[in-house]
């Protein structure tokens, strides 16, 4: 059996067996159900977990935070989200939210691409729009799956 995709790549399997071409090294899970509080003043520092990878390899990374502001009806009740890597910003949400109160989450996969071998620390950090919000157990004080997990992907 085989799967074959419009960008050439292959897919082959033997039984009940598939091959995929890229195959995930290891898997750093980071699953939490902690809680932050967090305003405008600056980037709050929540979910953070680090890797180590091999010269050419990638990492997939796989982050999820509920959030919730309270900012009142017409009042826009937004919450940013960013991921730096060693220091350095990757990912940016932009914003999630709402001209209300806002209950939801946020969710972003992407492949990362490191420049050699070494230590790769991933940190996410929200943002209010303005007044007060929460995120993790913050919102409504329920447990929350909330993970930033990180996949080294291999040749």
């Amino acid at each position: 059996m085989a799967i074959n995709f419009s960008a050439g790549t292959q897919i082959e399997g033997v039984g009940a067996i598939v091959e995929i071409p890229k195959r995930v090294v290891q898997f750093v899970p980071n699953f939490t159900n902690g809680s932050w509080s967090f305003t405008t003043a600056a980037w709050t520092n929540t979910i953070s977990t680090s890797i180590v990878v091999q010269t050419g390899n990638k990492i997939m990374v796989e982050y999820l935070m509920n959030d919730r502001s309270d900012q009142g009806n017409g009042t826009w009740s937004l919450i940013y989200h960013r991921i730096l890597v060693n220091g350095s910003q990757i990912m940016y949400s932009g914003y999630n939210g709402a001209a209300s109160n806002h209950i939801g989450f946020y969710s972003r996969t992407f492949l990362y691409t490191p420049p050699s071998a070494g230590t790769y620390t991933f940190q996410a950090q929200n943002l209010s729009y303005q007044g007060t919000s929460y995120s993790g157990n913050g919102n409504n004080n329920s447990f929350n799956a909330a993970h930033l997990n990180l996949y080294e992907i291999g040749e």
